[in-house]
């Protein structure tokens, strides 16, 4: 009796996606590994304070890429997967940016004042909003740590925030960030939302290509759409979400 043939093997359509994650993954993660080794060995040698508070810096820099590197991919394989659910619940502006503004400060390591929250008008802070709370966090979380990681050292960020209304129509909420032009330029308006673009001259910097893709799919998935544009030396990304598509999507 001749031999039984194994099970034939279907691999899985997103199989070659999840492959190049997992790559992506490893490659970015050595990096900051090899800084982390290199720093303990230079922080149990170092001569000065000096010397010592450079490669701390430098360790706590390796670490918050590795963290980044690793919550992003794991929202896009959640994202592909289906299993990264909208949370559609009612918020005010200041109630979802107070716990974002102060874990970004904590991963980037910098003041909570660099990002200066400005709002059309004072009562728009407490504006009552029903949306997916989940994407948004996300897609503001990537845009600011971008704008930080980007931008000239300690230059300020400013997120602006106001409604829109108009008669006849459904209320809007309109999101934008705004930086100064950093050493890497000004990315292609064309690519700057495809998958795994980066700009030539951000290549010294950390980063998978992956956040603004899955911002932009977030915003897509919301009804709404990022933009990036410039103004006096800045860029500015930003996206309006209608209060009636935000909600049942």
């Amino acid at each position: 009796m001749p031999p039984t043939a194994p099970p034939e093997r279907h691999s899985s359509p997103t199989a070659p996606a999840q492959q190049h994650l997992m790559d992506l993954l490893v490659h970015e993660i050595k990096t900051p590994l090899t800084v982390i080794a290199l720093g303990s060995k230079a922080l149990a040698q170092a001569a000065t304070p000096a010397q010592s508070t450079v490669w701390q810096q430098r360790l706590q820099q390796a670490v918050a890429d590795i963290v980044d590197t690793l919550d992003t991919c794991n929202q896009v394989s959640r994202f592909e997967s289906g299993t990264l659910l909208p949370e559609s619940r009612q918020f005010a502006p200041e109630s979802l940016l107070s716990p974002l503004l102060a874990s970004l400060s904590d991963a980037t390591q910098t003041p909570a004042t660099r990002i200066a929250v400005h709002y059309d008008q004072p009562q728009d802070a407490h504006l009552p909003w029903t949306g997916n709370t989940a994407y948004l966090h996300i897609i503001l979380n990537n845009l600011l740590g971008n704008a930080l990681k980007y931008a000239p050292p300690e230059s300020p960020i400013a997120l602006q925030i106001g409604r829109l209304q108009w008669v006849d129509q459904p209320a809007q909420l309109q999101w934008a960030v705004r930086s100064t032009i950093g050493p890497a330029g000004v990315p292609d308006a064309a690519l700057v939302f495809e998958r795994h673009y980066r700009a030539p001259a951000a290549s010294r910097f950390s980063g998978t290509g992956l956040g603004l893709w899955l911002s932009q799919q977030l915003a897509l998935a919301m009804g709404s759409r990022i933009q990036m544009g410039q103004e006096g030396g800045q860029l500015v990304f930003w996206f309006t979400l209608t209060e009636g598509l935000a909600a049942t999507r």
